[in-house]
């Protein structure tokens, strides 16, 4: 049986490292196979990084780090709510 939905997240760039101010751009493509009812539709964004090292002279040190820089959500399509 086929996904009634196909949802897919298209960067312009190829890459998937960012720097800090680097523009993240692309589009969101949304393909229905059959008539859906949605209240909206919702994107969520995470800037993240991870880092992890050793470090070995006479004893092994283990170094690592992670870090969040972003959490944004967006909504593409739906009703908003006015107050």
């Amino acid at each position: 049986m086929r996904k009634a939905i196909r949802f897919e997240i298209v960067l312009d760039r190829k890459s998937k490292i960012y720097h800090p101010g680097d523009v993240v751009s692309g589009q969101c493509l949304i393909d229905l196979k059959e008539n859906l009812k949605f209240r909206k539709v919702v994107v969520e964004f995470h800037g993240e990084a991870w880092t992890n090292w050793q470090q070995t002279e006479l004893y092994t040190i283990s170094h690592k780090n992670e870090e969040i820089y972003f959490h944004k959500e967006r909504e593409l399509l739906g009703r908003r709510k006015y107050i």
